[in-house]
């Protein structure tokens, strides 16, 4: 289905003209609990070696009920390929660990190494994810500069340690238009028109929210271990004793506070997560050769989004893990029926015109590239 052509003015920037096409999503809880038990117990009985041939199975599955325009994604990985960056960046994490505590001088040269290796992993990654993703037959594809990531992923991330973290609100800006700026889809190349100041806004917001949510859950700790604190006196009164009967009730009391605290860490994390993926797509455009462009436009709500985050979380932590898949399929049903692309000329137009420029660099990168680390 597409809706009207529109035309819509957002902070003085024009959106193309053109048709909308929605995706949607046709995957469902139980199918996936299916893919997802399996691919539970058989990483447990493989001590995680079968985790990377479980992340393909997840991802087919996920962009096979993808669609758009009649087409569905495709996921073409190599599971080896996934099982030799998950072998690099374990085999790296279990030496950090390790060595922490034996030997400080090596733990810290193991940890410049990582810091070293990272952009190189990020970058990787970043073309290996898109060279295995297709839609109509054709690949999409990452064309960023080495070179760059080590500064968007080393040298600005650096900067965090002397101003205390108070430029992450720059840094996450400049990692995302490097991810979508150098983003393309056959022949079609991506360009990401973003501002630094979006970003800004949406981490001070996470921020007030957070300082009147720990503001309240303070308030409330104090309020009850006052509560305890009187509880625990009148235990007392009863012939039980006063420190016992303070630190039963303290503890009781706290735990409701604790589990709250971290409620409201994931639910911040949802908020920040959908506000940025809502900014980055409605952002980003796809310029052709004829100098037509292609738009995202999302009509995600940070909001909505972080109260079906919640509930996820909720459910999750009920069933023991249990309700992972359905509240996997629960957030793919929210996010995916909200972003469509908007495109000057029918998608089939579109991706015939794009095929007929495609080359073979992408099959053979597709050997050539080994590493995905799940950004």
């Amino acid at each position: 289905m597409s809706s009207p052509a529109f035309e819509e003015r957002v902070v003085g920037r024009v959106r193309p003209v053109g048709a909308e096409h929605p995706l949607s999503f046709t995957g469902s809880a139980s199918e996936y609990f299916r893919i997802w038990i399996v691919n539970i117990a058989l990483t447990t009985i493989t001590l995680g070696l079968y985790w990377a041939w479980a992340k393909v199975r997840t991802r087919r599955y996920f962009y096979g009920n993808t669609w758009l325009g009649g087409h569905n994604f495709e996921y073409t990985a190599n599971p080896v390929a996934i099982l030799r960056g998950h072998i690099v960046v374990a085999v790296m994490a279990g030496l950090y660990s390790f060595l922490q505590s034996y030997d400080v001088a090596l733990w810290l040269v193991v940890l410049a190494l990582f810091a070293l290796v990272w952009p190189y992993l990020a970058w990787s990654s970043l073309r290996f994810l898109g060279i295995n993703t297709a839609y109509r037959g054709l690949r999409f594809g990452f064309h960023g500069q080495l070179k760059d990531a080590y500064k968007v992923y080393l040298a600005w991330p650096l900067l965090l340690v002397p101003t205390f973290g108070l430029l992450t609100p720059h840094v996450t800006f400049l990692q995302r238009r490097y991810t979508f700026d150098h983003a393309a889809y056959g022949s079609a190349r991506a360009s990401f028109v973003g501002k630094s100041s979006e970003v800004w806004t949406i981490y001070l917001l996470a921020f007030a929210l957070s300082v009147g949510a720990f503001t309240a859950l303070g308030i409330a700790a104090f309020v009850l271990v006052v509560a305890a604190g009187l509880l625990g006196a009148l235990g007392g009164d009863l012939g039980a004793s006063r420190d016992s009967s303070f630190a039963l009730f303290g503890v009781l009391a706290l735990v409701p506070i604790y589990a709250l605290y971290l409620l409201a860490l994931a639910a911040l994390g949802a908020f920040v997560k959908a506000s940025l993926l809502h900014y980055s797509l409605t952002n980003t455009r796809g310029r052709l050769d004829d100098g037509s462009e292609v738009a995202f436009e999302s009509t995600i709500s940070p909001w909505m989004y972080t109260g079906i985050s919640v509930v996820n979380t909720l459910a999750q932590v009920v069933t023991l893990g249990l309700a992972t898949p359905w509240a996997a399929v629960r957030r793919a049903n929210y996010v995916l029926p909200r972003v469509a692309v908007v495109s000057p000329r029918p998608l089939d137009e579109f991706t015939s015109d794009v095929a007929q420029r495609q080359n073979a660099l992408g099959e053979a990168a597709t050997d050539f590239l080994g590493l995905d680390i799940a950004l």
